[in-house]
């Protein structure tokens, strides 16, 4: 009797069991996932772990931190708690090569709020970043930011792993300016009005100046001016460079007072012309050596 019942008990627990397999497996379609514990319970998907920051230039400078940046979803403060050893060496490797550039790219999404200033998230992160670093001794100069959207940003717990990127490069050597001739300074120069400065420029120690189109309109359209109107002057200023003799005796004063006789000899009165002087800093850059585009006589009725 006793093995009847036992019988009859195991053929219901194998009942139960087939039923609950072929629920589970068949119907529900659960048996190739592991979601449920020893307890029951649901475990929550892994969550992704954030690219690590990898930051180089030359081989011989690579690094690569064990995490990244993290930013709060709209926010542009950084966690930066697995990068800190990696900027300490940043830092230290761009004060060592001061011709680097660091560009800093800051992502985001358009699906974020934008609260601040910046006119988006990316740049806001960048900037903050680049501020962070400035505090380790990092010139200004060395930076460059920038920004970029990026719809596919995956937040994790409205948190965005990573969100910076950087990139270190050569900075560009700056294109030399081509230094100018005496006679490429009278060539670039347009008459306006005689109530607009015009300057005349002279070749080595010369007393003449270099004649063009535009210095003998000033020079006819004054003529015209004081046929009619004594209520004005026109002032000749002479530039001396830094290295000339006193006033007096210099090949500037020369030159005013040459360029105030041949405005004489057109008909000015000479107590219409007023001659002055005038020294550094208000000098052109010299154009080479030995010439000097600063010997220049300024023309200007006032």
């Amino acid at each position: 009797m006793l093995n009847s019942k036992l019988l009859w008990l195991g053929l219901l627990i194998a009942w139960i069991a087939a039923s609950a397999y072929w629920h589970v497996c068949k119907i529900l379609k659960l048996c190739d996932v592991d979601l449920i514990s020893s307890y029951g319970s649901v475990i929550a998907e892994p969550v992704p772990l954030a690219e690590p920051l990898i930051i180089s230039d030359t081989p011989e400078f690579r690094l690569k931190a064990k995490g990244n940046f993290s930013f709060a979803k709209g926010g542009i403060i950084a966690n930066k708690a697995d990068v800190y050893p990696e900027m300490d060496s940043l830092a230290l490797y761009l004060a060592a090569n001061p011709d680097k550039l660091l560009t800093i790219t800051g992502f985001y999404s358009a699906e974020e709020n934008n609260t601040t200033i910046f006119s988006n998230l990316g740049l806001a992160r960048a900037s903050e970043i680049k501020n962070w670093l400035l505090g380790k001794g990092i010139a200004d100069s060395v930076f460059f930011i920038k920004s970029q959207l990026k719809n596919d940003i995956v937040f994790n717990n409205d948190s965005l792993s990573g969100g910076i990127q950087f990139s270190v490069n050569n900075k560009i050597a700056p294109v030399k300016k081509e230094l100018l001739s005496e006679a490429d300074l009278v060539n670039n120069q347009k008459f306006k009005s005689i109530f607009k400065p015009l300057d005349l420029y002279f070749s080595g120690a010369n007393t003449k100046y270099i004649k063009n189109d535009q210095n003998l309109k000033f020079i006819l359209e004054t003529r015209k001016y004081f046929s009619n109107n004594n209520d004005k002057k026109l002032i000749l200023t002479g530039y001396t460079h830094k290295d000339s003799a006193n006033w007096d005796s210099s090949i500037s004063k020369r030159r005013a007072v040459f360029i105030k006789k041949q405005f004489v000899s057109i008909g000015i009165r000479e107590n219409s012309i007023i001659i002055l002087k005038k020294s550094e800093p208000e000098l052109l850059d010299s154009n080479s050596g030995e010439k000097c585009a600063n010997c220049r006589i300024t023309m200007v009725v006032k």
